[in-house]
Parts: structure tokens; C-alpha cells; sequence
């Protein structure tokens, strides 16, 4: 499905750039307050490249990887336009020290992706693949969204952003 939708992905925010820049500034501050500065991180849930982008726009070395070839691929055209240089591949979380085979500084895994892992045991697979990833000493940072305080109770609506790029209106 992602891959399907990688070319607008970056529509689900109000302002891709902007938030690729603040996400990358907040896991720069958690990173250096409990790991140091310079550290290398793995991206074992790239996307289009929202978290890696930014890192590797403000210094870090960056590996990334995602299921879907179709984001990978977007991502990879992302940091081309940067000029960023970033390893990307496709792999599965799930097996991401058997893809990847080296240990990072910092694993992460952000934007609610461990969520779409649909059972308790591939969750603690993706976890354990990103344990042997991580040097010792290093960490992981994920990042998942607490659905257990939001409200369904009810249908709800909530107002959508019309955006126009490129002369399309979204």
C-alpha cells in the first residue's frame, strides 16, 4: 500500500520539510543528551525519508531501510535533492540485522511503524533484530502513537489540508 502512495506521502503533513527538520532537531537533543554527539543511526523504518533526511541534513551518517521499495525509492530521489548521502534499502524490520549486518551508534524506528506489525511475536522479533543492531553502549529510539487516549467512541470528521503542489490541488 505505501508504495502506492510514496509520491504523496508527504501530504499527511501539514509542512513535510518543516517537520522533517523539528523531528530531526528533537532526536538530535534525545541523541546527544544520552549518547553523545556524532553518533551513526539505522533507520529500520525509512518511509520517504522524513527522520533520515533530517539527520543526515545536520551531520549524522545514516543507514535506512523500508518494506516498501516504493518509499525507499521516493526517499532515495529526496536525498538526491538534497545532496545528502544516504545508504537505503529495502528490508523488513523484522530482519533487520540480517539485511543490514553491521551495528549502529542509534536504531530508530518512528512514526508509529512497529504498530503495523500485527503480532506480539514479529513485535519481538523487530525488536531483538534491533538489540543486535545496536552497538553496545548505543540505543533505540521508537516512536509509537497511544491509541488508548483517543476518543472512539464516535465517528468522527476532522478537517482536511487542501494543499496545491505543482500545480495539482490535494
Amino acid at each position: 500500500m505505501y508504495g502506492n502512495i510514496a509520491s504523496v506521502y508527504h501530504l499527511i503533513y501539514p509542512n513535510w520539510e518543516k517537520s522533517i527538520r523539528r523531528q530531526a532537531s528533537m532526536l538530535d537533543a534525545v541523541i546527544r543528551e544520552r549518547w553523545g554527539s556524532g553518533p551513526n543511526v539505522l533507520d529500520v523504518s525509512c518511509g520517504i525519508g522524513t527522520q533520515a533526511l533530517g539527520l543526515a541534513e545536520i551531520g549524522y551518517a545514516v543507514t535506512a531501510s523500508d518494506l516498501s521499495e516504493g518509499e525507499v525509492n521516493r526517499a532515495k530521489i529526496e536525498a538526491s535533492k538534497l545532496d545528502l548521502r544516504i545508504d537505503f534499502s529495502v528490508a523488513d524490520m523484522r530482519e533487520a540485522f540480517l539485511h543490514h549486518r553491521a551495528e549502529s551508534d542509534i536504531v530508530i524506528c518512528c512514526d508509529n511503524s512497529l504498530p503495523h506489525l500485527t503480532t506480539d511475536d514479529d513485535i519481538l522479533r523487530a525488536l531483538r533484530q534491533f538489540h543486535l543492531c545496536t552497538k553496545v553502549g548505543g540505543g533505540c529510539i521508537v516512536s509509537v502513537r497511544d491509541y488508548d487516549n483517543e476518543d472512539i467512541t464516535e465517528q468522527q470528521v476532522r478537517p482536511c489540508t487542501v494543499r496545491d503542489v505543482e500545480g495539482v490541488r490535494w
